[in-house]
């Protein structure tokens, strides 16, 4: 399971940066997922989305494409 310390740790250990910037980080990054495994891309702030954007670079996040076609036939992502 990954916690507000373990992602910190891989921030500062990936990033570099104090424990407190990376604590930091983790934070806003972890406030976003609460229970749940997956959020979507729209539910992040833009100010915040960079920090994903790097995690996701860094290996430490993942993202997928998901595909769901609509009632007029086209597909929305």
């Amino acid at each position: 399971m990954i916690t507000v310390q373990k992602l910190a740790l891989a921030i500062q250990k990936r990033f570099g940066g104090t424990e407190a910037e990376a604590l930091a980080e983790s934070r806003t990054v972890m406030s976003y997922f609460g229970f749940r495994s997956v959020i979507i891309d729209n539910a992040i702030h833009p100010d915040d989305r960079k920090v994903f954007y790097a995690l996701h670079d860094a290996g430490l996040l993942q993202s997928f494409w998901e595909t769901v076609p609509l009632l007029d036939g086209r597909n929305w992502r």
